[in-house]
């Protein structure tokens, strides 16, 4: 378990550098929007802030704990900033998606809602995951369920980003009817 890398101070975007993750770009429910990523100095942090696949990067302020299970689709070199953690699996038993999928049930949430600090900002600290406890099916069986978990979430953004597309189409439809281009009484 590693922290993010922490700026000392406001880091400034450069045109071509590597992306810097945020908790912002990983959602409550766990899945990563970075495609607005800070891109940074590719000199910040060292090896252990970049992330690679197999890590699970946590969220750990905010209204809510995430974890994203760090895939094969994030090609380029990428650094994770505090106050996020790489968890990093050191064994090949224990599968990165699964890990993401146990902390964001219930019993692990309800277990960082315990033990979180802060009275306006929760954050969690480092001793608060160390102490989640951890059942290891098979790796066949953890692998099965971090791909539906994976598909479920990728269902819920599908039905999210078309719930948004079929009301943005309503809305042009009543423009349309409030504002005609073309108005047959006022052709005469």
């Amino acid at each position: 378990m590693q922290m993010g890398f922490s700026a000392r101070e406001r880091m400034a975007p450069v045109a071509r550098g590597i992306r810097a993750i945020q908790q912002s770009d990983i959602s409550s429910e766990g899945t990563f929007h970075g495609s607005g990523s800070l891109t940074v100095d590719p000199g910040i942090g060292s090896s252990r802030h970049f992330v690679r696949s197999g890590d699970v990067l946590l969220r750990s302020r905010g209204t809510s704990v995430a974890a994203w299970a760090v895939s094969d689709e994030l090609r380029d070199a990428a650094v994770a900033l505090s106050p996020l953690y790489i968890l990093r699996p050191a064994t090949d038993s224990l599968h990165a998606g699964y890990l993401a999928w146990l902390l964001m049930r219930p019993a692990a949430q309800a277990h960082f809602a315990r033990e979180s600090v802060g009275s306006n900002l929760k954050m969690i600290r480092r001793s608060s995951i160390e102490s989640i406890p951890i059942e290891l099916p098979s790796l066949r069986v953890q692998y099965a369920v971090a791909s539906a978990a994976d598909l479920a979430t990728r269902e819920l953004d599908l039905d999210t980003r078309l719930a948004h597309l079929r009301n943005d189409r309503t809305a042009l439809r009543l423009d349309a009817c409030a504002h005609p281009i073309y108005d047959d009484r006022t052709a005469e």
